[in-house]
């Protein structure tokens, strides 16, 4: 039986490279793709992709997009307990693990760990 998992998804060469990566394995069930956007602009917090670019993405991907939305100047705190909110859910259903694409920077590893 395939893992569930969900992809931390930022839009970019890094998370398309994960996600092909667990596609091809055939290890995996990605249930959805997890990004932030922006409630100000209606952009993804990382690479600042609109939500439209955002919605083809994820439906020329084949895998439902998961949408949690931050203000721009929102304290860490907040986020955190909004992507807290969000894994429970996804936590309930079944996921066990986050897959997240970025390129290997030790300081960003540990905070996305924690």
């Amino acid at each position: 039986m395939k893992s569930k998992i969900i992809m931390s998804w930022s839009s970019g060469k890094d998370s398309a490279l994960a996600l092909h990566a667990l596609q091809q394995s055939g290890m995996y069930d990605i249930v959805a793709l997890l990004t932030t956007v922006s409630n100000e602009d209606q952009r993804i917090s990382m690479h600042g992709v609109h939500r439209t670019l955002l919605a083809q993405q994820a439906k020329s991907a084949g895998i439902p997009l998961a949408e949690v939305f931050i203000t721009k100047n929102e304290s860490s705190e907040a986020y955190e307990m909004k992507m807290r909110t969000a894994l429970e859910q996804f936590s309930k259903s079944g996921v066990s693990h986050v897959a997240i694409g970025d390129i290997f920077l030790e300081d960003l590893r540990r905070s996305r760990e924690d």
